[in-house]
């Protein structure tokens, strides 16, 4: 169906409605991206526009930056792999791979809680 043409998209996104979904995005996810689980949440994300304005939760997904990206079609990098995020550590310069993994196993962390 076609959106409604009245329908004020911009005017929505700074809405109190969608700032209190928003927040429940936020609280589900804990502060964690829920698409790789690997970096902070920072922006939340459509996955479907179908209901835009009357948005169900689960029509939302908390994420990163890079997932975001990503999502939107906006960069070719998919933050949800760990091979990205460690070639993306190494080129920060936090790291060897065989350094970065080996830190991860020694804390016995998940790949979410991992140091890079």
């Amino acid at each position: 169906s076609s959106p409604d043409p009245a329908f004020n998209y911009r005017k929505y996104m700074a809405s109190h409605e969608l700032a209190v979904l928003k927040e429940q995005v936020r609280k589900r996810c804990g502060g964690i991206c829920e698409r790789c689980y690997c970096a902070p949440y920072v922006q939340t994300h459509h996955d479907t526009y179908e209901r835009v304005g009357h948005e169900r939760l689960e029509d939302l997904v908390g994420v990163c930056e890079d997932c975001h990206e990503y999502l939107s079609g906006r960069s070719g990098f998919d933050p949800s792999r760990l091979e990205h995020h460690i070639a993306k550590a190494m080129r920060e310069g936090k790291g060897t791979w065989r350094e970065m993994i080996a830190e991860n196993k020694r804390l016995k962390a998940p790949i979410a809680e991992a140091p890079f």
